[in-house]
């Protein structure tokens, strides 16, 4: 079975924005722990680092599944923005 070219393109739109999220989503919740670890409210002094935050976030549970929390949502929104803009690029 082909699949005609706009359908291939909205395919490959959703695949991208997909793609994107889970490989941008752990760096995301790194740094808003860091923002919120960071705020005028908290009384922890901020982690040094990036490697810092994420084992802290592995560390108090949830393991590596931590840093990709909330991923469902972003993902399927942005994924269906990507697959129209890239279908109706051209």
């Amino acid at each position: 079975m082909s699949l005609s070219p706009p359908a291939q393109e909205f395919i490959a739109g959703g695949v991208s924005g997909c793609a994107a999220i889970l490989v941008g989503q752990p760096l995301d919740t790194v740094r808003i722990m860091q923002q919120a670890n960071a705020g005028a409210f908290s009384s922890a002094p901020p982690p040094s680092s990036v490697l810092a935050t994420a084992r802290g976030l592995i560390a108090r549970g949830g393991g590596v599944r931590a840093l990709w929390r909330g991923v469902v949502y972003p993902a399927t929104t942005i994924a269906g923005q990507v697959r129209v803009c890239v279908a109706l690029h051209k």
